[in-house]
């Protein structure tokens, strides 16, 4: 018999942390970012009827009118943590008593009490940012986080969005995702969640095309939309999500903010740039876990499943971690 021989064996596994929240038998995990049906390829003005589970981080902002048995909806949101909403804070610059405000989660038609998916919660305090300016033609700072007084169930219809690093840009020319239940100027039904794809405009271009307005994008701020309009959210959409894909997964990289009216040729709606403002939102939903720098992409969401045996939570994962085993080992040759 031949002696063998040593190998060196290096084995790298990557170990993809929080992108695409599906386990080998495709049931959803409680990543971010995953939506229960991917079928995007519309345009909120001239966009088209979601289908449900396909926007699952869309939030409503609902208050109790004069007549107490009856909620108004007036603002959209983003659904980032299992007891934080993301809006944006113009929404929040009202005399709402914070009793008065729900939040409806997992809707695809407002008119439909009964449908499946649906959740109610009540907030327990919200948070403005300290540098808000809503002073006629600046929306500096149009952020605002809203915290549930109770967990929601993550499930098919109600997912969170993925938040991004610090400092991290999005895309110009990448198509993205707005959604909301605001106006569609006869365009399409409002009471069924609107959806479209729009294109990311960086600020330089946008206050190029803004100047002849008394508005102006300020400093973290970006636009979406079309040189040639068409496309845009409108009024009620203020505080909801604009999602782009990245990794496989929906990152919030917006919340609809202003414009100037809606759709119009060169006034593309203007959004609050989450990443802007990462720091702001760890901070005030008490996450103290780092998260900038090159490991780290994706601020992430995990929860248990019904089948985990692990406490619900919230954790922030990096994107992907390689790990390399290295180890010998002796293989005898046959004779």
């Amino acid at each position: 018999m031949k002696l063998g021989k040593l190998f060196l064996i290096l084995i790298c596994m990557c170990i993809h942390s929080n992108v695409y929240g599906q386990s080998g038998d495709g049931d959803y995990n409680g990543e971010c970012g995953v939506a229960g049906i991917t079928r995007n390829n519309g345009r909120v003005v001239n966009g088209n009827d979601a289908t449900a589970g396909q926007w699952p981080w869309q939030a409503s902002m609902y208050v109790k009118t004069i007549i107490q048995s009856l909620h108004a909806f007036y603002c959209g949101g983003i659904l980032i943590r299992p007891t934080w909403i993301l809006t944006a804070a113009h929404c929040l610059q009202t005399s709402f008593r914070i009793e008065s405000i729900i939040i409806l989660l997992g809707a695809q038609n407002q008119t439909n009490l009964d449908e499946i998916g649906r959740q109610y919660h009540y907030v327990g305090e919200y948070v403005v940012h300290q540098d808000y300016d809503d002073a006629i033609g600046s929306y500096f700072a149009d952020i605002a986080l809203l915290r549930l007084t109770t967990e929601v169930t993550y499930d098919y219809y109600v997912r969170p969005a993925c938040l991004p690093t610090f400092g991290s840009e999005a895309t110009v020319g990448q198509t993205c995702f707005i959604s909301g239940f605001g106006e569609t100027q006869n365009t399409g039904n409002q009471n069924i969640l609107q959806y479209a794809g729009v294109d990311i405009i960086s600020r330089e271009t946008c206050n190029e095309w803004y100047r002849t307005s008394p508005l102006s994008i300020p400093n973290g701020h970006f636009c979406a939309g079309f040189e040639e309009g068409g496309i845009d959210t409108c009024q009620g959409d203020s505080g909801g999500p604009l999602v782009c894909m990245e990794s496989s997964v929906y990152v919030a990289r917006g919340i609809t903010s202003f414009g100037e009216e809606c759709a119009k040729e060169r006034r593309p709606g203007a959004y609050t740039d989450v990443a802007t403002y990462m720091n702001w939102i760890i901070e005030k939903i008490g996450e103290e876990e780092e998260i900038t720098g090159a490991s780290t992409e994706y601020a992430s969401t995990r929860i248990a499943t019904s089948e985990s045996t692990t406490s619900p939570g919230v954790k922030l994962k990096s994107n992907g971690v390689f790990i390399c085993i290295l180890f010998f080992t002796f293989i005898p040759s046959l004779v």
